[in-house]
């Protein structure tokens, strides 16, 4: 942007001591910035990976820009593959790319020569607020009369990593609530059959999501009102892990039933471990 350089009437440039008999080749140009912009949308978050979306940039510049369009959850995460092809290049040239996000100043930049092949991976390390509108992109310093061809997909194994990154602290809990379903179910059996039930069949037979979440979305909604959050305080229960998720921007349906479930499959190699553990 031009405007916020009227006043610059020289670019000082710091070269280290070690660099001193090198020559330095400085290149500029004046261009319009939505000229050089392109917009895509990323890959749904579901395909892990199976679909791709491809750009091709002939460059003629310096610079060019990728908006990626839907990306503004944490639990996305994209595997930015992009390869350069280049002809009538005299000497090294180097390649900047810069992973920018509006929202949160934790930009990444990566070098390369080109022609080149490199892997970005994109993720998001705070959501974005609801009154902001800005898109992330990715921006290519890139080399004159060269092709460049960006590839977007899905990366199944970064999701799951921000998947624990920001919601694992709480997986303890969902092991914990299918233990208490599963004790409850055997002391059922046991009052009403007058035996207790082996742990991993009164597991499979209590842990239900319907019967724990839908009764934690009631009390975060019950929990908008003063008369509750009173009788809550007074009975000293702690805060509802929903309720800080809600308030950092990630809190998303499926999570709490994907924790529930991999509770449910912690609980159960547990019960087997135990059982192995006892037998010995």
């Amino acid at each position: 942007n031009l405007d916020e350089y009227r006043s610059f009437s020289h670019f000082i440039i710091h070269i280290s001591k070690a660099s001193v008999n090198k020559r330095f080749r400085i290149e500029c140009e004046f261009l319009t910035a939505k000229s050089r912009m392109v917009s895509t949308p990323v890959t749904n978050v579901l395909s892990l990976g199976a679909s791709t979306n491809r750009i091709i940039i002939n460059s003629t510049g310096l610079l060019h820009k990728i908006q990626l369009q839907d990306f503004n959850q944490i639990y996305q995460a994209f595997k930015i593959h992009v390869r350069s092809q280049c002809q009538l290049i005299h000497g090294k040239t180097e390649d900047v790319y810069r992973f920018h996000v509006p929202w949160s100043h934790e930009d990444f930049v990566v070098t390369t020569s080109a022609p080149s092949s490199i892997v970005i991976f994109a993720k998001l390390h705070r959501a974005r607020p609801e009154n902001d509108s800005s898109v992330p992109e990715l921006q290519l310093h890139t080399a004159r009369c060269c092709r460049y061809e960006i590839t977007i997909r899905t990366s199944f194994l970064e999701v799951l990593g921000q998947l624990i990154r920001f919601h694992g602290i709480y997986l303890p809990m969902y092991v914990v609530a299918n233990i208490l379903l599963a004790f409850g179910r055997q002391l059922m059996h046991l009052y009403s059959e007058g035996h207790c039930l082996d742990f991993n069949i009164a597991l499979n037979a209590a842990a239900r999501p319907y019967k724990v979440i839908p009764f934690v979305n009631l009390a975060v909604f019950l929990l908008r009102y003063d008369w509750f959050k009173e009788m809550w305080s007074i009975l000293m229960l702690p805060e509802i892990d929903i309720l800080t998720l809600n308030k950092q921007g990630s809190s998303y349906p499926m999570i709490p039933i994907l924790l529930f479930l991999f509770g449910t499959a912690i609980a159960y190699w547990n019960g087997i471990f135990l059982r192995m553990l006892l037998k010995q």
